[in-house]
């Protein structure tokens, strides 16, 4: 019987995600995924920049942005009545990938714009660089638990072998219809009825009639048909969307090969174009979310635990917040109780977005999605603040008087407990980084430049709680860092003598705001707090 610390099924991005961050934090795994390889559908094609801001501490940013970001220069939103046709509207959102003012003083990162297909293919080769391991072709069988362990019955669909698997924990990544999930029956909440769509996968050279018009979506209306076509190259891959109307729900029994060519040519307005059908498959949009995302020893994560939009990057923001915190229980420095955190936190994370949750704009009426003006098309007062300013309360932080906080959904950056830690540049020797850099599989402590008194303190609290710790003084140029803006004390909501502590995922778990009597003692409490001990 193989034994590992963690078995994850689904090798999707939540579950290599899960695999990636876990090996980050030391902690070794197996992914195993029931079909042949990585999926060769392009379904997301937007990687969000907090995912991307997460993907820092791990080196891999900028080889995503080289290998995935085939789709970075499309930066158009066109309302057709064919491709060939008539351009009726267009507007751009260059500032998701290229961004300007308020947002780039918010984040080091912007959107990655590209195919899940490629995304997933570069997480599994890390994966396996990582001295974790993937298996492809293998399907779980069933499992059992106890108060120590789980046991897990897995098959080789190549060679029809059953092998049983020892694990510590197990992680369900594998999707909506997860069979983890059913067997745990675990209930599962709905927000919003199944809405069908028909995604055509296809090949046809449309390079003479895009030309210069990079777009990530096209909205076409006409006569004969109602769709949204999207780019996989720019060139001669592409797809075309067909959702379901309030007349017609869509089903795969309607969408012949035939009848997808002679769609895919009223949509481009060329009666004549050669079209090469790849794919079609039926995807349902809904919302909704598990009532419970932990049974024993057994977790779930991404569509396994929650089906909301933009849901890889759900996905991903589940993986780095459950794998530090399973990494930190299972090498002795937190408590069992620290993974309850997993699901208060999360759970509301996804909660909120099924609750904000709107349905896309239909094709029969795109004008809905470009009439406004284009400061109010960008996502930064809805999308981006959810993002950043969501506030996880849990016993994995230690929170201010509820007068205090920030209300969810508002944009606030003040370093409030349970918030992402905020962006601003540093400098340090003439290297130019983020806050957000500073925070990778260690607690990080920060403090003003006159706060010496908690770094010698946080030292030797680590020292006792056999803790990896990190301890910044940023200020002037005597300090560890300098702050490029003026604004470190407020945006952190701090004094000189105050200090924060940074969780490994880089959300702020407590703050002083100034100098105390006995740091030493505040900080040993802290730290048992926060780790559930």
């Amino acid at each position: 019987m193989q034994s590992v610390p963690v078995l994850i099924v689904g090798a999707g991005p939540t579950g290599l995600a899960t695999a990636l961050f876990l090996a980050h934090h030391g902690v070794r795994s197996l992914v195993v995924e029931r079909h042949p390889s990585t999926s060769i559908f392009i379904k997301a094609r937007g990687i969000d920049f907090r995912t991307m801001e997460i993907f820092r501490p791990l080196g891999l940013e900028e080889k995503l942005r080289t290998q995935v970001g085939t789709l970075s220069q499309n930066t158009l939103l066109l309302v057709v009545e064919t491709l060939a046709g008539k351009e009726q509207q267009r507007n751009s959102i260059s500032w998701m990938t290229q961004p300007e003012g308020t947002f780039e003083q918010i984040s080091p990162s912007s959107w990655l714009l590209g195919s899940q297909a490629i995304f997933e293919h570069v997480l599994a080769r890390e994966v396996r660089q990582r001295e974790s391991d993937i298996r492809f072709n293998t399907e779980l069988l069933s499992f059992t638990q106890n108060e120590s362990d789980v046991i897990a019955q897995v098959l080789d669909k190549t060679t029809g072998e059953q092998q049983s698997i020892h694990a510590t924990y197990l992680i369900a990544a594998d999707g909506i219809h997860s069979p983890v999930r059913q067997q745990l029956t675990l209930p599962w909440e709905s927000y919003s009825a199944p809405e069908p769509r028909i995604i055509i996968s296809f090949r046809a050279d449309l390079s003479a009639l895009v030309r210069e018009r990079l777009f990530l979506f096209c909205f076409i209306h006409n006569s004969n048909m109602a769709g949204i076509l999207a780019p996989i190259n720019n060139t001669d891959l592409w797809q075309l969307n067909i959702q379901s109307t309030p007349e017609k729900e869509v089903s795969l029994e309607d969408f012949p090969a035939e009848r997808c060519r002679e769609l895919i040519r009223q949509a481009v307005g060329l009666a004549e174009l050669e079209v090469e059908i790849q794919h079609i498959m039926l995807t349902q949009d809904a919302t909704g979310i598990a009532t419970s995302f932990q049974q024993g020893r057994v977790l779930l994560a991404g569509d396994a635990a929650h089906q909301v939009p933009s849901g890889l990057n759900s996905g991903i923001q589940d993986a780095q917040n459950l794998a530090w915190k399973l990494a930190f229980v299972l090498q002795g420095k937190a408590g069992p109780a620290l993974l309850a955190t997993y699901e208060v936190e999360r759970q509301l994370a996804a909660r909120i977005k099924a609750e904000a949750a709107t349905r896309p704009p239909r094709p029969e009426h795109p004008e809905e999605l470009l009439d406004a003006p284009e400061e109010e098309q960008q996502v930064l007062p809805d999308e981006v603040v959810q993002t950043l300013n969501h506030r996880y309360v849990s016993s994995a932080v230690l929170a201010e008087p509820e007068a205090h906080a920030p209300v969810q959904g508002t944009f606030d950056l003040s370093g409030y407990p349970g918030t992402r830690a905020p962006h601003l540049w540093l400098r340090q020797q003439g290297r130019r980084l983020s806050t957000l850099d500073l925070f990778d599989a260690r607690f990080v402590l920060l403090t003003g430049e006159e706060g010496s008194a908690w770094l010698s303190a946080a030292q030797e609290v680590a020292s006792r709680q056999g803790l990896a710790l990190a301890t910044y003084r940023i200020g002037t140029d005597n300090a560890d860092l300098m702050a490029e803006q003026q604004q470190w004390y407020t945006t952190y909501g701090i004094t000189p003598t105050g200090a924060v502590i940074v969780r490994p995922d880089g959300y702020i778990a407590w703050r002083a705001t100034e100098k105390c009597d006995d740091p030493l003692q505040i900080l040993d409490s802290v730290f048992s707090h926060l780790l559930c001990r």
